[in-house]
């Protein structure tokens, strides 16, 4: 009788331990259909400690090719931007990030320059550096920035601009529901010795809403990668990240459903740029309880839905 109640145990802890396999949460791909029925594919490849270390980029039923590599050296990590090639013109892009124990983005210093082979002389470069600082309970709080442009164009033409700006960032109850943007352009073009000066002023505002409750079920491990990568914005301005997707943070704990986002452009105090947008998501969930689908519920805005991929 023992001996049955032994062999019974076993088989039982043997059928618990088949059936209790990790979940697969480990986002290893995501897609885009956009409006016009193109498939976007992104890949991410990962070393032995969980890091993103590749991005692989592709079409529809074309394979993905590397587009991004990720290097790490202590508590910084560099993103090293397959050239873009078009025609004779080159541009390469790098990004340096410093990372706190945890992860967070504490500094982010990007450099670009493109050359033209035809025209050595249309050269341009690009430099930014932006600061994240956060509350005592992890949550983001402001990002500032300051970015300096510098072209030259043939024969005789210039162009010099500076941007500086600060976006704060509001969060309740664990939901980030506003970001709020300030930020000014000076920009200088000489022209065959004519110099002309142009300095725009920068309004920005985003609004998240929660009704629907969508649960912040999402591989966040990388996210100071994912916030700098296409499909999740790298922006230069870190506002919005994209009106489809939250900030990738996992102290968040719910996804907005809508997006509100307002903004106003003056150059020399006429506006130039104004306008608001309203989007609305549907996000479903795998069985696993990650992040499944994105589907964009208002028309127009370039894409249809965004689908999400993990492996163990």
């Amino acid at each position: 009788m023992k001996l049955l109640l032994f062999l019974t145990a076993s088989l039982w802890l043997l059928s618990c331990k088949k059936d209790s396999k990790e979940p697969a949460q480990k986002l290893s791909r995501r897609e885009e259909l956009t409006d016009n029925g193109t498939l976007i594919i992104t890949q991410y490849e990962y070393d032995a400690q969980g890091r993103i270390v590749a991005i692989k980029t592709g079409q529809n039923n074309d394979p993905v090719q590397p587009n991004i590599t990720v290097t790490y050296n202590g508590n910084e990590a560099s993103l090293h931007f397959l050239p873009y090639v078009d025609g004779a013109v080159t541009t390469t892009r790098q990004l340096h990030l410093i990372l706190d124990a945890g992860g967070k983005l504490l500094r982010r210093m990007l450099s670009s320059q493109t050359v033209d082979a035809l025209h050595p002389a249309n050269f341009q470069s690009a430099s930014d550096t932006m600061d994240c600082a956060y509350d005592a309970a992890g949550f983001l709080v402001t990002v500032s920035g300051r970015r300096s442009d510098s072209s030259w164009y043939q024969p005789a033409t210039s162009i010099t601009s500076r941007r500086t700006f600060t976006t704060l960032y509001t969060t309740v109850d664990g939901k980030l529901t506003h970001t709020d943007q300030t930020g000014l352009v000076s920009r200088m073009v000489s022209d065959n010795s004519a110099v002309t000066s142009i300095t725009k002023t920068l309004d920005y505002h985003g609004i998240f809403s929660y009704t629907k409750q969508y649960p912040n079920k999402f591989d966040c491990r990388n996210a100071a990668i994912l916030n700098q990568t296409s499909g999740y914005g790298g922006s230069d301005m870190y506002f919005t990240v994209n009106v489809f997707e939250p900030l990738v943070d996992a102290q968040y704990q719910y996804m907005p459903e809508r997006t509100q986002l307002q903004a106003l452009e003056k150059e020399n105090g006429n506006v130039v740029v104004g306008f608001n947008s309203d989007v609305e998501v549907a996000r479903t969930y795998n069985q696993d309880g990650m992040l499944a689908t994105t589907e964009i519920i208002t028309p127009n805005h370039g894409l249809q839905k965004i689908s999400y991929f993990y492996s163990r």
